[in-house]
């Protein structure tokens, strides 16, 4: 066992993985923070922080397919990820940290700099994380491997949003906005060097991985055949809609709990154990995950009983208010139901992909479309939030958010309650296409 835990082909896979912790670590910041930063640090308002976030991703509509699309077409003459991994992470690194300066920015141009950072950003991180997905298709085409290379990803992701959460305590932990903001600075100077090098250690292990397409050098390149190829796939199709909805309703529980802590319990700090305890949970639960998919050999099942676990959290999460037990107990399981929520749906992705292939020239595509849909979900669920936020007149730092913080709370966790009943239906198409 152990022996096979130290081979050269898992060491390889697990360097791949370690990438996501990295990419996670700014992913998670932007993700549980960004909303935060934007409306009690910098003072704009909840409707001005939420537009910006989903302008960004919209412009991440433009980057993701394009990314992969692009990749596709130099397969050819880049046969590995390497050209987009030493061009890209340096300068995702340098957005992120210019963005969490915005505070030295004059109040009347914060939203225009804070939009233009994050433009940056969302292109230089697409440079690196469409190619760096794809390669889970290229490592492996054993469907077992793909579980348990999923498997170290989610890990490595949860271990970045657990540096993420323990950091936070440091940034939250003020209630004085000049000195909140040179701490937002530091931990993005802190988190922007661990992503570049767990990024190296990650293109380190894949350095010489080739991606399969020499042989179509004379094909021509087409987006109806990519478009053909990616809609007569139903289980593509399903997989495309699963992680639509995930990326839609998880991110909403992490914000709200954020701002419950502040509103509902009184303790920013609160806020980042919750944050934390889901981070664990969500670290440790890929193994299980992984193993239960692996010995059920389904891996939608598996996925069913994850979404079910996320809608319990989610009714526990409507009582946080009022229960310190709820409230934690709602990210802790939270958080072990994301781990196999988002283990599943990778493992899933190249699995459907490979079923029904037509020569494979456009897989890399079909990441950067997977991405796309995975950011773009998020995004609106930035902007759910912000719309709540604003529906219920949230102002901060006030009697207001005070008063209103629990019809905020079962109104966000609405969002995970029904997003994982959709998905289990989905699941159960997913079983029946096979």
């Amino acid at each position: 066992m152990l022996a096979s835990l130290a081979s050269p082909e898992t060491l390889r896979h697990a360097q791949y993985a370690s990438g996501n912790l990295g990419k996670n670590t700014l992913a998670s910041f932007l993700e549980l923070f960004a909303l935060f930063y934007f409306t009690d640090v910098l003072g704009l308002t909840p409707g001005m922080a939420g537009a910006i976030l989903l302008a960004s991703l919209v412009w991440d509509g433009v980057a993701d397919p394009a990314m992969g699309l692009i990749a596709d077409r130099l397969r050819r003459r880049l046969a590995t990820v390497q050209t987009y991994l030493v061009v890209g992470a340096p300068l995702t690194a340098l957005a992120i940290i210019a963005l969490f300066r915005a505070g030295d920015i004059p109040s009347d141009w914060r939203a225009a700099y804070v939009l233009i950072c994050l433009i940056l950003f969302r292109s230089a991180y697409t440079i690196v994380d469409v190619p760096h997905n794809s390669m889970l298709v290229f490592l492996s085409a054993d469907s077992r491997d793909r579980t348990n290379i999923a498997s170290m990803r989610i890990f490595f992701s949860a271990v970045g949003k657990l540096a993420v959460s323990l950091v936070s305590v440091y940034f939250l932990s003020t209630t004085d906005i000049d000195t909140a903001a040179s701490r937002f600075s530091a931990a993005a100077i802190l988190f922007a060097l661990i992503y570049l090098i767990t990024m190296a250690n990650c293109a380190r292990s894949i350095w010489d991985v080739q991606i399969p397409g020499r042989h179509l050098a004379h094909a021509p390149f087409q987006l109806r055949h990519l478009v053909e190829s990616v809609t007569a796939n139903r289980r593509l199709m399903i997989v495309f809609a699963l992680t639509a909805t995930t990326s839609l309703v998880t991110p909403v529980i992490g914000v709200a709990l954020i701002y419950v802590a502040k509103y509902g319990i009184g303790q920013e700090t609160a806020g980042s154990a919750a944050v934390t305890a889901m981070a664990i949970a969500q670290a440790l639960s890929p193994l299980f995950w992984s193993k239960l998919a692996n010995r059920m050999n389904d891996k939608a099942r598996a996925a069913q009983l994850a979404n079910g676990l996320l809608l319990a959290s989610a009714l526990l999460g409507a009582f946080a208010v009022a229960t310190p037990v709820a409230f934690f107990g709602a990210a802790g399981l939270a958080g072990f139901a994301f781990g196999g929520i988002f283990m599943l749906n990778w493992s899933m992705l190249p699995d459907a992909l490979t079923a029904r292939s037509s020569g494979r020239q456009f897989d890399i595509s079909v990441f950067g479309f997977y991405s796309l849909i995975n950011k773009l979900a998020h995004g609106l669920s930035q902007a759910f939030v912000g719309v709540t936020l604003a529906f219920y007149g949230y102002a901060a730092d006030t009697d207001v958010a005070v008063s209103a913080i629990g019809s905020i709370s079962d109104t966000l966790m609405m969002a995970p309650l029904l997003g994982a009943a959709v998905c289990v239906g989905l699941l159960r198409a997913y079983r029946r296409s096979a």
